[in-house]
């Protein structure tokens, strides 16, 4: 299964998800492009099926985030 990178924007319901159009067939090669490319900002290194699958991950994996958010 692939690899994707997708991005998380807002908080609870009105939370969006961005998935990169690339597409990793390891961890590791997502990852490194994500450190690459954006050092200093959150992302999700997400293995599903498709981009609309990753981004329906992210999200899911994001809620235990909402509580330690100022």
């Amino acid at each position: 299964m692939p690899f994707y990178i997708a991005h998380i924007s807002g908080r609870s319901a009105g939370k969006r998800a961005r998935v990169d159009q690339d597409v990793f067939e390891t961890f590791e090669a997502a990852e490194s492009m994500a450190r690459a490319r954006w050092p200093e900002e959150a992302y999700f290194v997400i293995e599903a099926e498709s981009e609309a699958a990753a981004a329906r991950q992210a999200l899911e994996e994001s809620q235990s985030l909402d509580d330690l958010a100022p």
